[in-house]
């Protein structure tokens, strides 16, 4: 049993969940979820963060921990029932809302029909793809795009050939358009 000054002195000493709330609260605006993902996109933060954002957990940052926990990925969170999520501790009816709006937003992207994708018929509409989001580059990236059909690989060499062509001097590379097209 505790003494009664163990007792009146327990608040003094924290759990690891308290410091690691702390420590997740008192991270520097700049580099918190929001900040991050405005600055380096949404592929630069973790599951946890985005999960942080859509869930506006900033006041219980070890939500979406405790989200990861329960289920490793997201695709077993989306296939969680709503009455599993809302036994995680700090879950509240609003943000399995917005948790299952986003999951489901993400669900449709990748079963939007066809025809509201574009269609790749030559090179120059691969590049007209990849251009607009190129061009702003400060770094050379290299792209690759995988199509369904049997001129795809044809395709992607005549396209990286355009590319390099468009961004630089292929003789600074010793390169020629034939031989990027040949190998």
């Amino acid at each position: 049993m505790s003494s009664p000054v163990h007792q009146r002195l327990s608040y003094l000493v924290s759990s690891p969940q308290d410091s690691a709330a702390r420590l997740l609260r008192d991270t520097p605006s700049c580099e918190q979820p929001q900040a991050r993902l405005e600055r380096c996109g949404p592929e630069a933060l973790s599951s946890a963060e985005l999960l942080q954002l859509v869930l506006d957990s900033k006041s219980d940052p070890l939500l979406p921990l405790r989200l990861l926990n329960q289920w490793s990925t997201m695709n077993q969170l989306a296939h969680a029932s709503p009455a599993e999520i809302l036994r995680v501790d700090g879950m509240t009816r609003v943000r399995l809302a917005h948790l299952r709006a986003a999951l489901e937003m993400g669900r449709r992207m990748w079963t939007e029909p066809l025809q509201n994708r574009p269609v790749i018929r030559s090179p120059a509409d691969a590049a007209e793809l990849f251009l607009p989001e190129m061009s702003g580059l400060q770094h050379e990236q290299m792209r690759a795009m995988l199509l369904y059909c049997q001129i795809g690989y044809e395709m992607i060499l005549t396209l990286q050939s355009q590319l390099l062509a468009k961004y630089h001097d292929l003789d600074q590379l010793n390169l020629t358009s034939d031989e990027i097209e040949d190998s």
